[in-house]
């Protein structure tokens, strides 16, 4: 009988663990997405990364850069970034061909579940919910910065 127990205790402890599976939780952006505009206006772009509400006049970092046109999107060219996207940054993107200039600020996120596991709890991980273009407030698209020209 004891072993019938310890049996059942096993199986009931693997009943549990096995609908827990650890899967990656975290968002991952590492550029900005620009719709609307010309291959000669994403030539030369600069982006500057500011310390977050300094408003634009403490930098941290600039790049140089093109950008690139995707396949999977004829209407937008993608900015990469450096490193990944940073929450407590601003940034400031110049499109040099045409001097426009987009101000990106106010990145506000949310808290989503993941990886649920009765008994064991949950884990939750930030995920970007809005941000602002020159003032004007977005909500985010499929993990997402877009701008809209």
């Amino acid at each position: 009988m004891p072993y019938f127990k310890l049996v059942l205790l096993l199986s009931f402890v693997l009943l549990f663990n096995s609908c827990c599976h650890k899967k990656e939780c975290e968002e991952y952006i590492d550029n900005f997405e620009l719709v609307n505009i010309s291959e000669q206006d994403a030539d030369s772009v600069v982006v500057k990364n500011y310390q977050r509400n300094s408003n634009f006049s403490v930098i941290s970092d600039s790049i140089f850069t093109s950008a690139v046109h995707p396949a999977y999107f004829p209407d937008r060219f993608v900015v990469y970034l450096r490193s990944s996207f940073n929450y407590e940054l601003d940034y400031k993107i110049e499109l040099l061909s045409t001097g426009k200039v987009y101000f990106i600020s106010g990145f506000d996120k949310k808290k989503v579940e993941c990886n649920s596991c009765f008994p064991w709890g949950h884990t939750y991980y930030d995920l970007l919910d809005k941000y602002s273009v020159n003032g004007v407030e977005n909500h985010v698209q499929d993990s997402r910065v877009i701008i809209y020209n």
